[in-house]
């Protein structure tokens, strides 16, 4: 495969520009044994299956390629408008 600096890897894979690759959609059975590492509590899906929220703290983790990033550090704290206490 030829390398073109600055295009898309759908631009070098051939793929014409009318193909729309989504991102991974997350594995409901994994969803359901998935918990806060802080609280260890349930998350739930939220934003497009981008963010995994958990149901008690509210904090925020992020969602990559498919892969929850389930890591303190990579949390978004809860504010008082994403705060589940707050509801």
């Amino acid at each position: 495969m030829q390398h073109h600096a600055g295009k898309s890897l759908a631009y070098c894979m051939g793929l014409k520009s009318s193909v729309i690759v989504s991102p991974m959609a997350l594995n409901q059975e994994l969803l359901q044994i998935l918990a806060c590492p802080v609280c260890r509590t349930p998350v739930r899906a939220i934003n497009a299956e981008t963010e995994l929220e958990c149901t008690a703290c509210g904090r925020r983790y992020p969602v990559r390629d498919g892969l929850p990033i389930m890591l303190p550090e990579e949390a978004t704290p809860p504010t008082k408008e994403t705060s589940p206490k707050a509801s």
